[in-house]
């Protein structure tokens, strides 16, 4: 894949971000987290943004950075609230996750039933 991305006849944004991306899963290194974070921020793309930024904390918590972690687990806790996915939130020391300010939305009531097949 990261052959792929560096003979990318256009280094498009998403190419940038990719790379990044990559980087970051390869090396472990944060900055490249933070880095496709920023760029799938300024694509307007919220959920690659947040799998940025979760990697991105995890690596920081892992590096014993938990100072740079905080702020970035703060807004992953809010974003997992309001997105009913705390998933998002795995692996990060709970300890880190106490106490935040979490957002969640309102339940959603009960679906409406699927309408019955007509009779033959």
């Amino acid at each position: 894949m990261r052959g792929l991305l560096k003979r990318s006849p256009r280094r498009t944004p998403w190419v940038t971000a990719a790379m990044a991306t990559l980087e970051g899963r390869i090396t472990g290194d944060a900055s490249s987290h933070l880095e496709a974070a920023e760029g799938y921020g300024q694509m307007g793309n919220a959920s690659n943004r947040i799998l940025a930024l979760m990697a991105a904390a995890r690596a920081l918590v892992a590096a014993g950075s938990v100072d740079q972690a905080e702020a970035i687990i703060t807004e992953l806790a809010e974003f997992a609230g309001r997105n009913a996915a705390p998933g998002l939130l795995a692996g990060l020391p709970p300890g880190l996750l106490a106490g935040l300010p979490v957002v969640t939305r309102p339940a959603a009531g009960p679906r409406p039933a699927a309408p019955s097949p007509a009779a033959p």
